[in-house]
């Protein structure tokens, strides 16, 4: 949307807690660490449904009162968030350790559309975006402009 920042969006509160995050696209596909893996830079993607705590979410915020969260897979203990600080239209967001740099930490913001949350990462400005806008078993996560389409609105459920 040319002109509007996302960041005029009200506030997403979300509490310090376990989530499974769903795309807009289809709500039967979650974000997920690809087979459970528990190494840094492993992309994260969308998949159907598995029970695995590799689609389980731990969301806290980051503290200093600035609004911003860490996303934290449960099976790894990795935050997700781009690559060496990129800038860059399309990065792949992936998990990493060190949850600390800005590029690691990210805003919640609501939807004009429903109770969807869209994701601005703190460094890029850029936000959560489904790769190509298709929610195919796969499909990988990236960070794009934003453009208020569904690839960038996610579900929020609390475990």
């Amino acid at each position: 949307v040319s002109g509007y920042s996302v960041m005029n969006r009200a506030e997403y509160v979300l509490s310090d807690n376990t989530y499974l995050i769903s795309s807009r696209v289809d709500i039967g596909k979650f974000i997920d660490i690809p087979k459970a893996s528990k190494d840094n830079g492993a992309v994260a993607q969308v998949w159907s449904f598995t029970g695995s705590d590799a689609q389980v979410f731990r969301i806290r915020p980051t503290g200093g009162g600035n609004g911003a969260y860490w996303i934290e897979n449960v099976n790894s203990g990795k935050v997700l968030g781009v690559p060496s600080g990129s800038k860059k239209k399309g990065a792949a967001v992936a998990q990493y350790t060190d949850k600390y740099t800005l590029e690691n930490k990210w805003y919640a913001k609501r939807s004009i559309y429903d109770d969807s949350c869209i994701f601005v990462n703190a460094y890029s400005g850029m936000v959560l975006d489904l790769a190509g806008g298709v929610a195919s078993d796969g499909t990988k996560l990236d960070q794009w402009l934003f453009n208020d389409t569904k690839a960038q609105n996610w579900i929020i459920s609390r475990l």
